[in-house]
C-alpha cells in the first residue's frame, strides 16, 4: 500500500480514546471510523459529507453491537470529538456547522447535535483515498486489527459473512 494510505491509517490509529475505567478505553471513535468507511464501501455516500441521518445512526448502532464495546453506544459524542482526537496538523475529520459558525462546545445529546451540525467530512485527500476499494479495505482491516483484534480473523477469513451481517442490518 502506498505511503499516503499508511500515513492516514497511522493517524486513525492514534486517535485519543477516553478511559471508561481502569485499563479500558472507549471504542466510540473507532466504531465511528469503521462505520464511516463502511458507508462509503456500501455506496451510501459518494460525496464527502456524512449527515447524521437514520442510515448512519443505524449502521453505527449495528457496529456498536457487533464489535466488543462497553458503555453506551451514542454516536453524537464521537461524531463531534473525532475532530479533536489528534494534533491539528494530523486532523482528518471535520464538522460543518449549520450556520457556518465555529462550534465551541461539545454536545450533550443527539438533538443538540442536529440543531448545530450540518454534516461531518474527511480531509479531502483521505476521502479520495477511501474511494479506492483496495485502500478502503486496507484501512478498514488495519482499524479492526488494532481496535478489535478479536474480530480480525472473522473479518479476514469470512468477508462474505461480514457482508451478510451488514446486509441483515439493511
Amino acid at each position: 500500500m502506498n505511503s499516503q494510505v499508511r500515513i492516514y491509517l497511522d493517524r486513525m490509529l492514534k486517535v485519543q480514546r477516553a478511559p471508561i475505567r481502569k485499563g479500558i478505553k472507549a471504542s466510540h471513535k473507532s466504531v465511528l471510523m469503521i462505520t464511516l468507511i463502511e458507508m462509503i464501501d456500501r455506496g451510501h455516500t459518494k460525496k464527502n459529507a456524512f449527515y447524521l441521518n437514520e442510515s448512519l445512526i443505524k449502521r453505527f448502532r449495528f457496529n456498536w453491537d457487533y464489535f466488543p464495546t462497553q458503555g453506551r453506544g451514542d454516536i453524537y459524542l464521537p461524531f463531534y470529538h473525532l475532530k479533536n482526537s489528534i494534533n491539528q496538523n494530523e486532523s482528518f475529520w471535520y464538522i460543518k456547522s449549520l450556520q457556518s459558525l465555529k462550534i465551541e462546545r461539545p454536545f450533550t445529546s443527539l438533538t443538540n447535535l442536529f440543531m448545530q451540525v450540518d454534516y461531518g467530512y474527511f480531509d479531502e485527500d483521505l476521502f479520495t483515498i477511501l474511494l479506492r476499494e483496495d485502500a478502503r479495505k486496507y484501512i478498514l482491516k488495519g482499524l479492526i486489527e488494532y481496535f478489535f483484534p478479536e474480530r480480525l480473523d472473522e473479518y479476514i477469513s469470512s468477508l462474505n459473512s461480514y457482508s451478510r451481517r451488514l446486509k441483515e442490518w439493511e
